[in-house]
């Protein structure tokens, strides 16, 4: 994207005006491990976390405990919640093959449904820059 292009944070969840630019509407999502991994209990087929498009995945024993975070840090870059994930039909579609599995979104409506939106990961913002890899810890 140019630098021109300035796609900004929905008002109600921006911190200090942040923009984004090629995710869909917040930086950063985050999810963990046992949050699919209940889901999948649910499902005939197991869903790949893939599906969910999260930036941050994180190994947990309980599942959603990402809905209790509100900020945290990873390699000194700070990160704070700014909204539950509301999800669309895409993690849905299978991404091999492009098959609709409908039963996703439905058996998630039947736990995590909310004011008419169904939850699955938390949308993050972050102040600084640096390097994020598989394995790092993160901190309080």
């Amino acid at each position: 994207m140019p630098d021109t292009t300035q796609r900004k944070v929905d008002t109600l969840y921006v911190f200090e005006n942040e923009t984004v630019n090629f995710s869909d509407g917040y930086p950063f999502m985050l999810t963990g491990t046992t949050s699919l991994e209940k889901l999948n209990t649910m499902l005939h087929t197991e869903v790949d976390m893939l599906q969910f498009r999260p930036s941050i995945v994180i190994k947990t024993n309980i599942p959603f405990v990402e809905d209790s975070f509100l900020e945290f840090k990873i390699n000194q870059i700070s990160f704070r919640v700014a909204k539950p994930c509301a999800r669309c039909i895409v993690p849905s579609i299978n991404l091999l093959d492009g098959s609709k599995n409908s039963k996703i979104l439905e058996v998630l409506s039947s736990f995590r449904k909310q004011n008419n939106k169904i939850l699955f990961g938390q949308n993050f913002l972050h102040k600084g820059t640096g390097k994020i890899r598989i394995g790092n810890k993160i901190e309080p």
